[in-house]
């Protein structure tokens, strides 16, 4: 991994954000964990969101981002490494629900530091998927009828846990098929915090 120390920076003009802690705990256990496909081991974020995908199901966090004086516009999303991302959480406090960052630029490299420590990355360079393809109409929905992973229905309670909240000790996620009753559609969960979609086994 490639990092950059604030120090070779000239006059930097950082932009403040805060991450909810929990929510980038969740779009990490969606993210590729094949290093040979480095735009998705990664964790991908806008003005607005959070996206990991590993290519067979994908999470996206609505409302984990704050800025400290408003949204700035950026002309591309930020594609943070995985490690880096969990080095983030993993760096701050088990106190704090958020994990404090900072966004500069030096041309066209974006690097995020962790306000705390000072540890800096460079984004990943190139265009992370458009994840937006992926995402259903969410018209008619009804009760999904596609066999998943049994894996990926787990580490989907974990992350409704973690960005809802909910503390219950029951596995309560009821994903949902658009599109019409097909046991090759993908399952989908949607509400106003989080929408995940996981591809299904295929059925003969």
């Amino acid at each position: 991994m490639s990092t950059l120390s604030m120090e070779t920076l000239q006059s930097p003009v950082k932009t403040g954000f805060t991450l909810r802690k929990a929510d980038l705990e969740a779009v990490i256990l969606f993210a590729s964990t094949n290093p040979a496909r480095y735009q998705l081991n990664s964790v991908y974020m806008d003005t607005k969101s959070l996206v990991a995908t590993d290519g067979k199901r994908l999470l996206l966090s609505k409302k984990a981002i704050v800025w400290d004086n408003g949204v700035p516009a950026l002309d591309r999303g930020i594609i943070i490494p995985l490690a880096a991302a969990k080095m983030f959480v993993k760096m701050t406090d088990k106190k704090q629900s958020d994990v404090s960052l900072s966004l500069s630029f030096i041309g066209m490299r974006a690097v995020v530091t962790h306000t705390a420590s000072g540890y800096s990355v460079n984004a990943l360079e190139g265009k992370y998927p458009d994840y937006k393809q992926v995402l259903p109409k969410f018209e008619n929905p009804a009760p999904s009828i596609s066999v998943i992973e049994a894996k990926f229905y787990v580490d989907a309670c974990k992350a409704f846990k973690l960005i809802t909240g909910d503390k219950s000790q029951y596995n309560s996620v009821t994903f949902q098929n658009y599109g019409g009753q097909d046991y090759n559609n993908p399952a989908v969960f949607n509400n106003e915090l989080l929408t995940m979609v996981i591809m299904p086994l295929r059925q003969k």
